[in-house]
């Protein structure tokens, strides 16, 4: 990646999440609803979580998911990713469809025909620049975030 060096996926340990909640709380915007965010309680008991780094092994996204499989609905099979985010200062640029080709990866590693997220407005126009689709697919228990959006 220009300007970052080469990227590797691997599972967070305790000292990048730490890292995380120590660093991007502060960096977030006063209009982001995550404030609150801690990822050492996000990932505790999680059976998927991710991490991106780059060359300076500094976590750089984030994702994990309560599920060690996609979820059966009946449009098909979903990977869930529970929580994702993006490093506050690597908001706007390509790392943020980076993050999501490589949740996509796994989504289809995991034998998934797509991925079932709950969001936020201010990144459903993100989502649906990716391909998404509005609206939850068939089958999907309601979830606490107001929007969801699944890609296929």
């Amino acid at each position: 990646m220009p300007g970052l060096g080469r990227l590797r996926t691997l599972i967070p340990t305790d000292r990048h999440l730490e890292e995380i909640d120590a660093g991007w709380p502060a960096g977030r915007k006063p209009t982001d609803w995550h404030h609150a965010w801690r990822w050492k309680d996000l990932t505790a008991g999680k059976v998927e979580v991710f991490a991106v780094v780059g060359a300076d092994d500094k976590a750089i996204g984030i994702w994990c998911s309560a599920k060690h499989k996609p979820i059966r609905l009946p449009d098909g099979l979903f990977y869930r990713p529970d929580y994702l985010e993006l490093a506050p200062v690597a908001r706007g640029q390509e790392l943020g469809v980076f993050l999501f080709l490589l949740i996509a990866a796994r989504a289809l590693e995991l034998g998934a025909d797509g991925v079932v997220l709950g969001t936020w407005e201010i990144l459903r126009d993100f989502y649906l620049g990716l391909g998404g689709v509005e609206g939850k697919p068939r089958g999907l228990e309601p979830r606490t975030q107001p929007g969801t959006i699944y890609i296929r």
